[in-house]
């Protein structure tokens, strides 16, 4: 139903922003009308927000798709730190002699999760500051506590 996929969207947007600097991977073409963006604005399911009102002025206007995206692309922000921190590119990138074995991933969020409580801060910003000071919890809880909330 509408509300569904309404929800889903939601979700997701929500789960990405609090996970990294919030942009998320939808395409143009897929079998899946949920992963197919101009079906989700089309339907409503994502917010017309997330667009430059620009381009959502242009396409009804009847320029191609491609054509207002290639005008009105929205601008790339530079992430908020260590990027992505989100996501485990660090394990991603290490060759697998060199990635942490499940245990210590398991370890690692874990260890992230309480860091974050123990703060105040999310997991992301937690799992960010653990990573920068090489998994060390003091230094990472003294680098937290650093950042002044805005």
């Amino acid at each position: 139903t509408d509300a569904l996929e309404v929800e889903f969207a939601t979700a997701q947007l929500d789960a990405y922003a609090a996970a990294s600097h919030g942009w998320f991977f939808w395409t143009y073409s897929d079998g899946q009308d949920h992963w197919d963006i101009e079906t989700c604005f089309e339907n409503g399911w994502l917010p017309h927000g997330l667009r430059r009102p620009a381009l959502a002025l242009s396409t009804a206007k009847g320029v191609s798709s491609a054509a207002a995206s290639d005008a009105e692309a929205l601008p790339r922000c530079a992430p908020p730190g260590q990027y992505p921190q989100s996501f485990g590119a660090d394990q991603l990138r290490r060759p697998a002699h060199q990635r942490p074995s499940p245990a210590e991933a398991a370890e690692r969020v874990a260890q992230a999760a309480a860091l974050a409580e123990a703060t105040g801060r999310s997991q992301a910003e937690a799992t960010e500051a653990l990573t920068a000071c090489d998994f060390d919890g003091e230094a990472a809880v003294a680098r937290l506590l650093a950042r002044v909330s805005v």
